[in-house]
C-alpha cells in the first residue's frame, strides 16, 4: 500500500499460500555477496525499493496509476 496506494493492494490475495511458504522457508536467511558487491551490485534496501524498481523498470505492467512519494 505505501507504494501502489489501496487500489493496487485490494488486487492482492493475503491468504498465505502453505506451498510458498514452505519453499520460502528453505532460503537462507543470510547472503555473503562481497563477491557482488566488489562487480559493484547492491543490494536493495527494502521491499519497498524492490517494488519502486520494477514500477520503474516495467512501466507497461503497471494498470493503477502510481502513488506519489
Amino acid at each position: 500500500m505505501r507504494v501502489a496506494g489501496k487500489e493496487a493492494t485490494a488486487l492482492l490475495d493475503w491468504t498465505p499460500d502453505e506451498k510458498i511458504l514452505k519453499l520460502v522457508s528453505t532460503w537462507p536467511g543470510h547472503v555473503e555477496s562481497a563477491r557482488a558487491q566488489a562487480l559493484g551490485l547492491v543490494a536493495n534496501t527494502s521491499f519497498d525499493e524492490v517494488i519502486r524498481e520494477y514500477i520503474r523498470e516495467n512501466p507497461q505492467a503497471v494498470k493503477l496509476p502510481v502513488k506519489s512519494t
